[in-house]
Formats: C-alpha cells, structure tokens, sequence
C-alpha cells in the first residue's frame, strides 16, 4: 500500500520509471487499526454486541477519513466508493502514475497554500485579540 512518503517519492521523476506500480488496499489499513489490544477480533463472550457494532462503526469512520485525506486529489469519486464502500483493491502503472501525480502535486499545493492562509487569519484574529 503507498502512503503519502510514497507518493512523494513518485512525483520525483527520478523515482518515476516504467516498473513502478502499487495499489491501494484497506486491509492493511484493517490489521493496523486493529492490531492493538484495546480492539480484539470479535469472539463469543467478549463484550456485548453493542460494544462490537461501536467498535466496527469506529473503525470505519478512521478509515473512511484516512483514506480521503491521504488520497484526496489523487483518485476519484468512483474510486473512493470502489475502495471505501466495496472493498476493492486499485493497482496504478506508471503510466497512470504519471498522467494523476502533477495533478495531485497541484492539488497538495492548493490545499497547503489555504492551510497557510486559514492559519495567517488565525494568528492575526489571536493578535488582535490581545
């Protein structure tokens, strides 16, 4: 599964050559969430099911929410539903790669330059507060 370091690395063209593919998969996603001893797979006779139905809606509010902002700008509304709603796997080649990762190099600079300005106007309403 890439990771934002990942694609990152992509968008250097030095790392951006024919052989380079990945694919985007929650299961990995689902073992990290769940590998802590707070939440244990589900077996008869540990807690109630209530508890468990908590426990999954959670895991899928994370989920959701990680996926859309790692890969938000980088796939499309189809593709989220593909992976968020039914599970599917994606696999990009280079040439996808190639063709999404300027786009989503513009993207993360939009959205960094608005963080910026949303955090400028903060510090200046902290100012003139004071």
């Amino acid at each position: 599964m890439i990771t934002p370091l990942g694609i990152y690395r992509l968008l250097d063209q030095r790392h951006a050559s024919k052989r380079h593919s990945f694919y985007i998969s929650l299961q990995t996603r689902h073992t990290c969430a769940c590998s802590s001893p707070k939440y244990k797979p589900y077996s008869p006779g540990y807690g109630k099911e209530s508890d468990v139905r908590l426990s999954v809606a959670y895991t899928e509010r994370v989920n959701r929410e990680w996926v859309q902002r790692t890969y938000a700008g980088f796939l499309t509304d189809e593709e989220f539903v593909a992976i968020l709603d039914n599970g599917k796997d994606l696999y990009f080649f280079a040439d996808d790669l190639r063709e999404r990762l300027p786009k989503y190099a513009e993207y993360r600079a939009q959205r960094e330059a608005e963080y910026m300005a949303e955090m400028q106007q903060y510090i200046s309403s902290l100012n003139e507060a004071a």
